[in-house]
């Protein structure tokens, strides 16, 4: 079975400034990690109390990882040419954001 292929993301990246793997993240988060697997993949968005303490783990403003996450479930999740080319443009002015903020 071919396994697809996920782009790394800035929550990727994040993780890796705070040395974390996703195994520890959903432990700290008392979650599944096919549930963390699922969020840094964008096929799924944490729900709002994951999300704050998600914040917390990762040292980001909740708003901030809540736009990530918003911009990636866009980006990965929208199929029609013209969706993928706005959300693709809405994800480099997020990460651009992220950049300026750091």
């Amino acid at each position: 079975m071919r396994r697809s292929f996920t782009p790394r993301t800035k929550l990727h990246r994040m993780l890796e400034e705070i040395r974390m793997s996703q195994k520890m993240l959903a432990e700290i988060m008392n979650v599944d990690p096919p549930t963390v697997s699922a969020w840094m993949s964008g096929r799924r968005i944490p729900q709002a109390a994951s999300m704050e303490r998600l914040a917390q783990v990762l040292q980001r403003d909740p708003d901030y990882v809540e736009g990530l996450f918003v911009a990636q479930n866009i980006v990965f999740n929208h199929r029609k040419p013209v969706c993928k080319w706005i959300s693709a443009h809405l994800y480099d002015l997020v990460q651009e954001g992220a950049q300026d903020a750091e």
